[in-house]
């Protein structure tokens, strides 16, 4: 072979050589725009949550200051704490951005519990109105919502809603954010003076043995080796190709109910990683959900509700640690809510759930969550009613058609019948404890409910 034709072979050699990189390369940019506008569109919905929700609890507060009525106050006030209840439980609640994870574990986080806590105690009560401190405290509240408002609108409407934004435009958004948190106070908290919140706490959440912090702490501690076969195992139940099951640790930590935990990826680098988090103490699955970095490629197909419910229904009997059955469903767009609970003598105790979601649209795993199942499982298991099914329904007011017969089940850590009714809109249950025969909740059909 003469010099000028090997000059030629190699020319063409480096051409499509070149030519493969520069298609790899702009796959690769391809993929990594479409997670940006991913990312960007969850950081849209989050902040347009928390800005929407803030003002909807500052609302409500300002009519629970203004109120002029028993009625009005307690109506008011009832709708405030049913608000931040819902933004302490929310699906949505963890940030999407990393911009937003102080503000989110040290103000947001805090803030939300403990409103919701504090509402509670005042709803609880049979006062109708506040006293000072009660005032002064609300007035607190409405600091954090008065101020957090404004910005959070500056964020949605002026910065992530720019023409040129295609990303997530942290270095903006963090401009905004921190001046809000250096005028607001972290760890929010209150009640501290009235005694009367303490006792409501204690009856809401009894002291726990000290021997009982962490759950799994008398339980045989695992070596990683065998965690990560586990895992292995139940996470075949969602890869159509076992060969995607490819398993990498990524890291673990300590919580205080829980001790320690690993937490693995299960995936593959071209469709989708999932990471689950399994205590090291017994070998428990704690939590699965889509990893926030990598990609989110994989499609398995549209499921119908049924189907989507049975692929729940599967993964939890491949957990297998209790034999738990379907409390109740929802969705919410393409997503599917199922909860499962545990059953005592016909009654679902509703606090220990097992959730989990699939999306139906791509037929996927969207989150499966025991932690709820672990921390109550063990408490009372009372399910005998010191009132009659029929004591419980002349309870339910006079406006509303009850469309169902009373069922016992545990909520709350009460012993409760569940009244399907109708006559309000959105109303579609209410709760009437078992024990002292007093209305104590009503399920309310939000449009942000899961």
């Amino acid at each position: 072979m003469n010099q000028a034709r090997m000059y030629k072979i190699i020319s063409i050699i480096l051409a499509l050589g070149l030519i493969g990189f520069m298609m790899y390369g702009h796959s690769l940019h391809k993929q990594l725009n479409e997670y940006e506008k991913e990312k960007l569109q969850d950081t849209r919905t989050w902040v347009h949550m928390q800005m929407m929700y803030t003002e909807v609890l500052d609302r409500e507060l300002a009519n629970v200051l203004a109120s002029n009525s028993s009625s009005y106050y307690k109506k008011y006030l009832k709708s405030a704490y049913d608000t931040a209840s819902y933004m302490t439980k929310s699906s949505s609640f963890n940030p999407p951005s990393a911009v937003f994870s102080d503000f989110q574990f040290n103000y947001a986080e805090s803030f939300w519990r403990e409103a919701a806590s504090y509402l509670g105690y005042l709803a609880d009560d049979e006062a109708d109105t506040l006293t000072e401190v009660q005032r002064q405290n609300l007035l607190e509240m409405r600091n954090y919502t008065l101020k957090t408002i404004p910005v959070m609108h500056q964020m949605f409407k002026d910065v992530l809603f720019a023409p040129h934004v295609t990303e997530v435009p942290s270095e903006e958004l963090s401009q905004i954010l921190t001046p809000l948190t250096n005028d607001i106070k972290p760890y929010l908290s209150f009640g501290d003076e009235e005694p009367l919140f303490n006792e409501y706490l204690y009856r809401l959440h009894p002291y726990q043995p000290h021997d009982k912090t962490l759950l799994f702490e008398k339980e045989k501690r695992i070596h990683k080796e065998e965690l990560q076969t586990k895992v292995v195992s139940f996470m075949e139940l969602l890869w159509k190709d076992k060969r995607d099951n490819q398993i990498t640790s990524s890291g673990g930590g300590s919580a205080p109910d829980f001790g320690d935990s690993l937490k693995f990826w299960s995936g593959n680098s071209k469709k989708m990683f999932y990471e689950v988090e399994i205590s090291v103490a017994g070998g428990h699955i704690l939590r699965i959900y889509p990893a926030e970095d990598g990609p989110k490629k994989l499609d398995n197909g549209k499921l119908t509700s049924s189907e989507a419910k049975q692929l729940a229904q599967s993964l939890v009997t491949g957990w297998g640690e209790a034999p738990l059955v379907v409390d109740h469903t929802s969705t919410k767009g393409s997503i599917l809510y199922v909860t499962f609970v545990p059953e005592i003598g016909g009654v679902h105790n509703t606090d220990a759930h097992l959730d989990v979601s699939i999306d139906m649209e791509k037929g996927i795993l969207n989150y499966f969550d025991t932690t709820m199942y672990y921390l109550n499982k063990d408490r009372s298991d009372q399910v005998v009613a010191a009132v009659s099914p029929e004591e419980a329904l002349k309870q339910v007011n006079d406006k509303m058609e009850v469309t169902g017969d009373p069922t016992l089940m545990k909520r709350d850590g009460k012993l409760v019948y569940s009244i399907a009714v109708k006559g309000y809109e959105k109303v579609t249950k209410v709760y009437i404890n078992a024990n002292t025969g007093k209305q104590v909740d009503i399920e309310y059909e939000s449009e942000w409910s899961n």
